[in-house]
Formats: structure tokens, C-alpha cells, sequence
């Protein structure tokens, strides 16, 4: 039989968040992040000192190969539009 792919899952989403955590904040974040959910979700958003990323947003940010600083300038943007019209992706492309 398979592994609990739950586990597994858990796991992996883990390992993402600690290495976003240690990437974009430093080492000494790495006690401080947990994830916050819904009742059903327990791994929704990523809770950073006073941040808070999505994982959709968390595995952009690596993709994407975005800097700490851009990394906050578009987490800024994003605070400040509500509802940003542009995605992570493009809003990379149109800052160069």
C-alpha cells in the first residue's frame, strides 16, 4: 500500500515553507512562521512574523527567482490594490 500521500504532502508543503522562509527572511525566521487554514484547510497561508503569503504566492515567488526586495515591493503593491491587476509572474517583466 501507498503511503499516506497526506503526510507526504504535509511534508513537502513544509520543507517549501522553510526553505521561502529561510530564502526571502533568514535563518533566524525559521522558528518563526506557521501556517494558517480554514477548518477543512491546514495549509492555506503561510504565516511569516507579520506577513502572510499564499502558497500559490510562495511558489511564484521561488519560480520566479524573485529577490527579497522584490519580493516585498510586490507584496506592497499587492496591499495596496486590494486585488492586484497584475499577477507575479508579469509584475516581475514589467519591473525590469
Amino acid at each position: 500500500m501507498k503511503k499516506n500521500i497526506l503526510k507526504i504532502w504535509d511534508n513537502v508543503t513544509d520543507d517549501l515553507a522553510e526553505f521561502f522562509v529561510e530564502k526571502y527572511f533568514g535563518k533566524e525566521y525559521l522558528t518563526d512562521w506557521y501556517w494558517i487554514g480554514t477548518q477543512d484547510e491546514d495549509r492555506e497561508v503561510l504565516a511569516v512574523g507579520d506577513y502572510f503569503f499564499n502558497l500559490d504566492d510562495i511558489v511564484s515567488f521561488i519560480r520566479y527567482k524573485y529577490t527579497e526586495n522584490e519580493l516585498f515591493k510586490y507584496y506592497d503593491y499587492a496591499l495596496e490594490e486590494k486585488k492586484p491587476k497584475i499577477n507575479i509572474k508579469n509584475w516581475k517583466k514589467l519591473k525590469k
